[in-house]
């Protein structure tokens, strides 16, 4: 069988929100300094009063929302699931922001309740379950056993059903449905909506 792979790039705020962590110059913190030279920039930002991933990830899933990245993404998916031409994967770096929204936009479109959504999404930490536990150990061991600080770098590491609130509401307020956001935001009419939705559900 083929399969189709579509990769899901960054995008511009979630590019700023990277590199603001790797601006010359950490403020008056000598720890945060030394962090950016070895790369663990979340950390740094920890000691240098950076928002908290509740606080910032709940930005981010917005943007991804209103990202038109996010919007070319879901129209190739769309159209090479309707082109049944095999297996259709799309994927970011870990799977769970950028992919993680990009699925549930997709299941609101093909009808699923949220509580569908969310447990699919919430899967991420299941999945991670090693990962997560080597982020918080590095953290630990790089911030001198400062849990404050690992649960921080952890933060952003694992899914939080409010990060996902936070873009399905933005879903909603801005669309006010997933129909109208593929329509609106992704270009795909109503005939390629029906299709993917037979394709996916009916035809099974």
């Amino acid at each position: 069988m083929n399969a189709v792979f579509i990769p899901i790039p960054l995008f511009r705020a979630q590019t700023i929100f990277i590199f603001r962590f790797l601006k010359a110059g950490a403020g008056n913190s000598p720890k945060a300094n030394a962090l950016l030279k070895t790369r663990w920039t979340i950390l740094a930002g920890y000691y240098r009063g950076e928002q908290s991933a509740s606080e910032r990830m709940r930005e981010v899933y917005r943007s991804i929302v209103l990202s038109e990245t996010t919007a070319v993404c879901i129209r190739g998916i769309i159209r090479a699931v309707n082109a049944e031409r095999g297996a259709v994967l799309f994927h970011c770096a870990t799977g769970k922001d950028r992919a993680g929204v990009v699925a549930a936009l997709l299941l609101r479109l093909l009808g699923a309740d949220d509580a569908a959504i969310y447990a699919d999404y919430m899967r991420t930490n299941e999945t991670l379950e090693h990962e997560l536990a080597q982020a918080y150990s590095l953290a630990m061991a790089k911030s001198g056993n400062d849990k404050a600080a690992a649960s921080y770098v952890l933060g952003f590491f694992a899914a939080c059903p409010c990060w996902l609130t936070a873009a399905l509401d933005t879903l909603d307020s801005n669309f006010g449905s997933a129909a109208e956001y593929a329509a609106n935001a992704a270009g795909i009419g109503k005939e390629e909506i029906d299709r993917f939705r037979r394709v996916c559900i009916e035809d099974k």
